[in-house]
């Protein structure tokens, strides 16, 4: 696997960009944009979303701790399907009017 731990691809052009197998802990996606990336399965401590865009963006079975998602754009056309997610970003995503089903809050 690629750790990329404390990486930073702010204003980024990652669409449909391959992250599998990667470590994504403190990874900062700020201003970048994910469209079509799939993140599926991934773990995130600590990863910031924020100012993002998130179109088409699977998060299919994927863990949150700690994950700051700030005036992201798209985020209705994510998927979040299956997802382990803590208390606070489940919070924050709902507050964005997401109906977040098939989901385990830890």
């Amino acid at each position: 696997s690629i750790d990329l731990t404390g990486a930073t691809f702010k204003m980024s052009d990652l669409r449909n960009a391959s992250f599998k197998s990667c470590i994504l802990g403190n990874t900062d996606f700020n201003g970048s944009d994910l469209s079509g990336v799939c993140f599926e399965k991934q773990t995130f401590n600590g990863t910031i979303f924020d100012n993002s865009t998130l179109t088409k963006t699977s998060f299919k079975n994927a863990v949150f701790q700690n994950v700051s998602f700030t005036r992201v754009a798209d985020i209705k056309k994510a998927i979040f399907e299956g997802v382990t997610i803590d208390k606070l970003t489940y919070a924050a995503l709902r507050g964005y009017g997401l109906s977040l089903t098939n989901v385990t809050v830890i």
